[in-house]
This record gives structure tokens, C-alpha cells and sequence, in this order.
């Protein structure tokens, strides 16, 4: 079946930082009390296990809605997702480097979410951006967990044996 247009609302709202327990949290609610979108840091406080994000939005609920498609100023990017166990809400995760990440903290001025038939525009917040950075894992596990560029080793080890005086 055809694609269903896609209803799109413009939000009047707030956002406010919370905690889900020890998880820190920033929601999107409207001024009508309707939570719209949400993203959750989830660290499982282990160093070697990087924090990831969990991303909610409202949603049609519809079979079209297996991903949650975010426009900023900064780019687009598109969330794998599922339905949430809350009716009209889908639900993804995703690391805290790359592009959906990047999108959101980065993009000025309005988010688009769009979720199956239904979308909503609000604007960004500092909140959000300061959740999304300071959910990063420390540069020190990051490296750790990092696998050796052996091509990029292995041209080092090269010229600095072209380097070395031979014969003697």
C-alpha cells in the first residue's frame, strides 16, 4: 500500500532535564502536556561498555513507522526504531558518536521528528546538547576500545626504515 502523508504539527512547548533512575533524561513536552520526544542516556557504568541513547517520539503507530527521521540545521539523519510500550511512541537506540547524535546536537533553531504519518516541529534546546555531550564516553575509553590502524602503522614502520642508513 502507498505511503500515508505525513501530518505535520508545529509544537508549542518546553523542555525540561530529568532522570529515568541514575539515567539522565531531557523531554520535550507541549504546552498541552503531550511528551513529544525524549532522549536517555544509558551508561551501564562499565568502562569498557560505551553509554548509547535512547530516543523516543510520538509516532502514528502505523506499519510505516520502523524509523524516527530527524531534520536540524546541522543535517538529516534516520533512527532505526521500534514501537514503544507507550501507544503512539517509537523507540531507538543508538552510540553516542555518529550521525543521529551529531544531528541533534549540532542543529540550531527547529528539530523535524517524523515517525510513521506524524511529525511535529519544536525547537532545540542547550539541554539537549549538553545531555547528548556529556553522555560521550571519556576519550580515554574511547581510545581503548579503538582497534590499531595496522595500514596506517605499517607505513609508518615503512618510512622509517627507508630512513635508516644500510650496508654498514
Amino acid at each position: 500500500p502507498p505511503r500515508p502523508l505525513v501530518q505535520l504539527a508545529e509544537a508549542s512547548g518546553a523542555w525540561t532535564r530529568t532522570s529515568d533512575g541514575s539515567r539522565p533524561m531531557v523531554v520535550y513536552t507541549s504546552n498541552e502536556g503531550e511528551q513529544l520526544f525524549s532522549v536517555t542516556c544509558i551508561s551501564t557504568g562499565n568502562r569498557e561498555d560505551a553509554p548509547v541513547l535512547d530516543i523516543r517520539s510520538i509516532s502514528s503507530g502505523d506499519d510505516f513507522a520502523g524509523n524516527i527521521d530527524i531534520f536540524t540545521s546541522a543535517g538529516n539523519a534516520r533512527l532505526p526504531a521500534g514501537p514503544d510500550g507507550a501507544p503512539g511512541f517509537s523507540a531507538g537506540m543508538t552510540e553516542t558518536v555518529g550521525q543521529v547524535p551529531y544531528v541533534l546536537a549540532a542543529g540550531t533553531g527547529e528539530i523535524k521528528v517524523v515517525s510513521g504519518s506524524r511529525g511535529v516541529t519544536f525547537e532545540s534546546d542547550p539541554m539537549l546538547k549538553q545531555l547528548i555531550y556529556d553522555c560521550r564516553p571519556a576519550f580515554d575509553a574511547a581510545v581503548s576500545r579503538a582497534e590499531p590502524d595496522t595500514e596506517a602503522g605499517e607505513e609508518a614502520t615503512g618510512a622509517a626504515e627507508e630512513e635508516t642508513p644500510s650496508g654498514t
